[in-house]
């Protein structure tokens, strides 16, 4: 079988069996497939892989998502590697070298990427159950919102470590919204770069203003300095969550 990802094809000889998965996003995926493998980068906030994906007993940690350890992805032997071309495009020739190499062309274009990812693994059909569920509920959403919808602005916020605050455009939370039909007030329709805004003076508190205000911050072990951040911030906002 041979699949094009973002930087090439690949050939696949049998269903893999040691798979490395060298992004956050893909082991989101492998984990809603049902499919736990032999090694991985670390999660990006939760040491050293976030609560929700479940069993990780025996997976090997492959350090941080941008450098993942090259020597340690040769020792595992790995049949099946799935990468992102953001993070790895320029080591991509090494982890070819290695293993067959799926490379995603987005780091959180999950819809994209889940169909080309289900198939290397042999998943298609549990991939396609769930993009069926998810359309599901998006269709469900917008016609319950109903004319709402067009005029209804949402904002998402989660208070950083160092102080600032993220207001998300981009990345895995924006790109929900965008699907779901909700828009950013014109306060944040502005030219930026990454996910979104990083907000580190209280004076722009009024970017944040929407109908709506979702939340997204978190406190995980090592994070203890975000509770009085988050006091700082919030105790100038009021009425809407």
């Amino acid at each position: 079988m041979t699949i094009a990802h973002a930087l090439g094809t690949a050939t696949i000889k049998e269903t893999p069996k040691r798979i490395v998965y060298l992004y956050q996003g893909a082991l989101d995926m492998s984990a809603a497939l049902g499919v736990k493998p032999v090694g991985a980068v670390e999660s990006t906030d939760q040491k050293p892989w976030f609560a929700y994906l479940g069993d990780m007993n025996g997976v090997e940690n492959l350090g941080d998502e941008g450098q993942p350890n090259v020597e340690a992805i040769v020792a595992l032997k790995p049949d099946l590697i799935v990468a992102t071309k953001v993070r790895h495009e320029k080591i991509y020739a090494q982890l070819e070298a290695i293993a067959p190499t799926i490379v995603t062309e987005d780091l959180a274009d999950w819809k994209t990427s889940l169909p080309i990812v289900a198939k290397a693994l042999g998943k298609v059909s549990e991939a396609n159950a769930l993009l069926e569920d998810w359309n599901g509920r998006v269709a469900e959403f917008k016609k319950k919102m109903g004319d709402k919808l067009a005029s209804t602005t949402v904002s998402l916020i989660r208070v950083q470590r160092d102080g600032s605050v993220k207001v998300y455009l981009k990345g895995f939370p924006g790109l929900m919204m965008q699907e779901l039909g909700l828009a950013p007030p014109k306060s944040q329709q502005v030219e930026f770069s990454g996910s979104g805004l990083d907000i580190t003076s209280k004076e722009h508190i009024p970017q944040f203003d929407a109908d709506y205000i979702f939340d997204l911050t978190t406190v995980l072990p090592g994070q203890e300095s975000i509770p009085d951040l988050y006091k700082e911030w919030t105790s100038h906002l009021s009425g809407k969550s």
